[in-house]
This record gives structure tokens, C-alpha cells and sequence, in this order.
């Protein structure tokens, strides 16, 4: 229910004007991670437009360091 909300919410350029698919999916690995003791299992829902415009990390890249953390 809480997805579908959001979702009917969203709104083109919610996040800025500019995409960085790399870093976004590497910072929420990061945080799942470090939570990950005191929460149990968690889930990563990542919605995008598939066009990456910014960031310092290629977003192939970021499925590669995920995996290295489990």
C-alpha cells in the first residue's frame, strides 16, 4: 500500500533535474548494509527512467560493490 501511494504521488523531477543511478544505488546498499544487524532482512525498491546524467559512480558499477557486501 505505502508503494503504491508513493507512487501515485511522484512526479517527474521530484528527485532534480539530474539522475546519478550509480551513486544512489551505492548509498542505499551502504545504509541497507550498516542497518541490516538491527533491522533483519531488508528490501531495495529502485525506481528510475534508466537515464544516468550525474555522479562519480557508473550504475553497472554499483550491483558489482553491492554483491561484495552481501
Amino acid at each position: 500500500d505505502t508503494v503504491k501511494v508513493l507512487l501515485q504521488e511522484a512526479e517527474i523531477g521530484l528527485a532534480g533535474e539530474r539522475t546519478a543511478i550509480g551513486d544512489a544505488l551505492t548509498l542505499a546498499v551502504r545504509r541497507v548494509h550498516e542497518q541490516q544487524e538491527d533491522a533483519g532482512e531488508q528490501v531495495l525498491v529502485f525506481l528510475t527512467d534508466g537515464a544516468n546524467t550525474a555522479g562519480e559512480i557508473e550504475p553497472l558499477k554499483a550491483p558489482e560493490l553491492a554483491q561484495k557486501v552481501g
